[in-house]
């Protein structure tokens, strides 16, 4: 009879699972009126440093998630994708730009996504990490500090983040 009443619960608690499972989608009433943004960047062959396998692809297939109506269902103009040779300080700048010169409103959102290499120099650097773009130095990033092509985690907040915080976005 043990084995009976143990069957005869078995499909209650398979339905309980399936009525459990999966993620609850939370209706955002300011999604109708924000606009998102997003920089990304995917570097796999590098000028100087070291290649990636698949950090480009990332970018990519991000970007199409982003782009996608199965996905975010973004823009193609609010999207801006720099992989390679295209993901330079000087492309990677004049996007960000743009997107903090624009009429940001209060509830906007801003993505920016990198896939690359990283570094770190406590002697040079304190407190902030390098993100590596095409033509960054393998190494002396100080002897570079004005013209390599990189960008300082500390300047990504203070000219990227902060303001952007500020704006309510």
């Amino acid at each position: 009879s043990l084995i009976l009443s143990f069957l005869w619960f078995l499909p209650l608690l398979n339905y309980a699972q399936v009525v459990n499972r999966g993620a609850i989608l939370i209706s955002d009433s300011s999604s109708n009126i924000s606009t998102t943004y997003a920089v990304v960047i995917g570097i796999s062959d590098y000028k100087e440093v070291s290649p990636l396998n698949y950090a480009h692809k990332d970018a990519e297939v991000f970007t199409n998630y982003l782009l996608s109506k199965d996905g975010m269902g973004l823009d193609s103009s609010h999207v801006k994708l720099f992989v390679n040779e295209k993901a330079t300080l000087q492309n990677v700048g004049n996007a960000i730009s743009d997107i903090i010169l624009n009429d940001l409103k209060k509830g906007d959102r801003v993505i920016f996504f990198f896939a690359g290499h990283g570094d770190y120099d406590a002697n040079i650097l304190k407190d902030q990490a390098l993100l590596l773009l095409y033509g960054a130095p393998k190494q002396n990033y100080f002897q570079n500090i004005f013209s390599g092509d990189f960008i300082s985690t500390s300047d990504l907040n203070s000219r990227f983040v902060d303001p952007l915080a500020a704006k309510g976005c």
